[in-house]
């Protein structure tokens, strides 16, 4: 009996180790295998043209967008040999229900008009109302010819709104406030004022302190260095941009190509300008390619988001200024 006991065990144990094994394996080939992406682009006046693609797992999984203008966008996406859009698309088509072909003759029937018989006089459908209904519309005929009747009169209309009426000359006149009342009210209104000026002063010289808090300052210093390294790791290692450029202004182009002459020194030579100064004239050519580890983005976001600093600092964020917080 216990040997079918360590036997079971075993076998369980083994299962649960191939299921730990796999489970590691498709976390590192997620983590390690970069997504692979590039894309080119023409733009002119006769053409706008843009094509993008990604792929993953040595092309297992790829995506591509071509674009033409005016065309509409294709968007291919494909597991292996499996084309998924194509089996989306074909889904909604047959959920669509089908459009059944009327016949001609069945159309001209349609189309003709029915002959009325003469002698015959068609029957008016009259409109009925509920009980209910016509005491709402008699009431408001009733309101609306007595607030006419009050009008020619020279009378104010009745609203059916229990609005109180304000107080006549023959009645008594508004109570009006004295002087004191006046700047008491005034003095009100500029304390209130102030209050809340110092409320906003004092929440605003707490932020200030905290950041200027040596803890606050090295978590900013350490969250912008994994946020370099993750735009770092992202960005494209391919980037050419050439255009010829030419404005309606000749000025203008001198000014455009004096901004790009200055910033040559830090362009590099993958992105090149060339002025037009006799027409207007517009080409330009993108192309960019690169890749995305998983694992530089979950290491340094992890880096942030798990940082005691950050939490002690919504901590303090969330009490706002208060004092007894």
């Amino acid at each position: 009996m216990l040997g079918i006991i360590l036997g079971l065990l075993k076998v369980i144990g083994i299962i649960l180790l191939v299921l730990l094994i796999t489970l590691i394996l498709l976390v590192s080939i997620v983590l390690l295998v970069p997504i692979r992406y590039s894309a080119k682009g023409h733009l002119c006046d006769e053409e706008k043209a843009v094509t993008a693609k990604v792929t993953w797992l040595c092309k297992i999984i790829r995506v591509k967008l071509d674009y033409n203008h005016p065309a509409k966008p294709i968007l291919e996406l494909k597991v292996f040999w499996i084309d998924v859009m194509k089996m989306l698309n074909k889904k909604k088509e047959s959920g669509k229900p089908k459009k059944v072909k009327v016949p001609k003759e069945l159309k001209e029937i349609k189309k003709q008009k029915p002959v009325k018989e003469k002698g015959k006089k068609e029957k008016v459908k009259k409109e009925k109302y509920h009980p209910a209904v016509n005491i709402a519309l008699l009431e408001a005929a009733d309101a609306e010819a007595a607030r006419a009747e009050a009008l020619k009169n020279g009378e104010a209309p009745k609203s059916d709104a229990s609005v109180p009426e304000k107080i006549t000359d023959e009645e008594g006149s508004d109570k009006k406030l004295t002087f004191e009342e006046k700047i008491e009210k005034i003095l009100f209104k500029i304390t209130t004022l102030y209050d809340k000026i110092t409320n906003v002063m004092d929440k605003a010289e707490y932020y200030i302190g905290i950041y200027e808090e040596e803890e606050t300052q090295g978590l900013i210093k350490d969250s912008w260095k994994s946020v370099c390294k993750i735009l770092k790791s992202i960005r494209p290692k391919v980037f050419q941009l050439q255009a010829v450029l030419g404005f309606d202004s000749p000025d203008t182009t001198g000014k455009v190509y004096g901004y790009y002459c200055m910033a040559m020194p830090w362009l590099g030579e993958d992105i090149t300008l060339e002025p037009v100064f006799d027409e207007k004239y517009m080409d330009v050519s993108l192309f960019l390619k690169g890749r995305i580890q998983l694992i530089t983005i979950v290491i340094n976001g992890l880096k942030i988001v798990l940082d005691k600093r950050l939490k002690r600092l919504i901590h303090k964020f969330k009490n706002g200024g208060n004092k007894n917080g």
